[in-house]
């Protein structure tokens, strides 16, 4: 039931409206630091053939930096995802 899903469990009740975490712009892969890339303004002209250009340009992004492994900024965060996904852009 729970083969591809995410879920956090907490200790205590979270308040409404309370920050659980926070994560600097630096540290986001977004669809405009993905256009920005060398390879995102040449995906962006030829946005029409995609249904989704952006996820197109985050997807490429990603394959990038998963193969630079230890030298991407994004390691620790990429060396931690799941393997495989049922998700359709990944």
């Amino acid at each position: 039931m729970f083969e591809d899903n995410r879920w956090l469990q907490v200790k205590d009740f979270i308040k409404k409206n309370e920050q659980l975490i926070k994560v600097p712009n630096a540290c986001l892969m977004t669809s405009r630091e993905a256009k920005s890339q060398q390879f995102g303004e040449a995906i962006w002209m030829k946005k029409k053939d995609f249904s989704d250009v952006r996820a197109v340009m985050l997807s490429v992004w990603l394959m990038q930096e998963i193969r630079k492994k230890e030298q991407s900024f994004y390691w620790p965060w990429i060396s931690i995802l799941p393997k495989a996904s049922n998700h359709p852009y990944f």
